[in-house]
């Protein structure tokens, strides 16, 4: 059950995975993939997040941050800018997805 998930009990998917990005590390922009699956149809929108976040936990960027119809696949590109539209600088970043109450976070490498 998703607890206080804003889908409601039992409205989440049941598979939720955040893909390596690759390349890793890159220079100019990332690919980020990610499923959120249920084995049967849920029949309610889900909330995702995907947000990019500095060693320090202060997010940088925001990728999507919003209710979806469909549960299933879905890609989004980092081109290695803050919020402001300003590049990043070199380091390591994670990438942090939330669907409904699960979070989890891969780490990215940005070489400029």
């Amino acid at each position: 059950a998703c607890g206080d998930s804003p889908n409601g009990p039992g409205k989440c998917p049941s598979t939720v995975f955040l893909e390596q990005n690759e390349p890793n590390p890159f220079t100019n922009s990332t690919p980020i993939r990610f499923v959120a699956e249920a084995s049967v149809d849920m029949g309610a929108r889900i909330h995702i997040s995907l947000k990019i976040h500095n060693m320090s936990g202060q997010t940088i960027a925001v990728l999507t941050h919003q209710d979806y119809a469909e549960q299933g696949q879905y890609q989004f590109q980092w081109n290695g800018t803050d919020k402001r539209g300003h590049k990043v600088a070199s380091g390591i970043y994670l990438c942090v997805l939330t669907v409904c109450d699960r979070r989890v976070a891969r780490s990215i490498a940005v070489v400029r």
